[in-house]
Parts: structure tokens; C-alpha cells; sequence
């Protein structure tokens, strides 16, 4: 009787593996590629009256604005000793 139980189980193994070569796919479906947009150059920003030049002949030179600070640190926090090492007493003082 356990030689026709291995029988059986090839035998659904063999019409599952059928059944899943015969099965119909769905459809596939592509996705359409995305379209390219074109870059046009930037165009250069029209001058204004403020920005000419002054009587002196000199455009108006702009200044940055300073840099800003770094931010501080938040203080380290205490670690735990994870070397293994053998950490050593001092000897108390000999009492009198």
C-alpha cells in the first residue's frame, strides 16, 4: 500500500505541473515609457533700474549675506568600557 501512495503523489505532481504549463497567462501589460520634456535655456533676468549703474560709473555691487554659524554639539554622552579589559582597584591605604 506505501508504494501506490508514492504513485498517487507523483501522479498529482505530474497533472499540477501540466495544469500550471496549460493555465492561460494573464494579459501583459507595458508601461508606456515617460516623454522627454525639452529644456529650454534659461533666459537672462532683465535689469532694472536699481541695478544700473550708478552716477559714479560702478554697477552696485550686492553683499552676501554673512555666513551663518555652526550649530553646537550636544555633549557626548558616557560610554560603556567595551574592551574587556580588566579593570584594576586601586589598593586601599593600610589602615593605622
Amino acid at each position: 500500500m506505501p508504494r501506490a501512495w508514492g504513485y498517487i503523489f507523483v501522479l498529482v505532481a505530474v497533472v499540477a505541473a501540466v495544469g500550471a504549463l496549460l493555465y492561460p497567462l494573464p494579459e501583459t501589460y507595458e508601461q508606456p515609457a515617460p516623454a522627454v520634456l525639452e529644456v529650454k535655456p534659461a533666459a537672462r533676468p532683465a535689469r532694472r533700474a536699481s541695478q544700473k549703474a550708478d552716477s559714479s560709473g560702478r554697477s552696485k555691487r550686492v553683499v552676501p549675506p554673512p555666513k551663518a554659524a555652526r550649530p553646537a554639539l550636544p555633549p557626548k554622552l558616557p560610554s560603556r568600557d567595551t574592551t574587556k579589559a580588566r579593570i584594576m582597584v586601586p589598593p586601599r591605604p593600610a589602615a593605622k
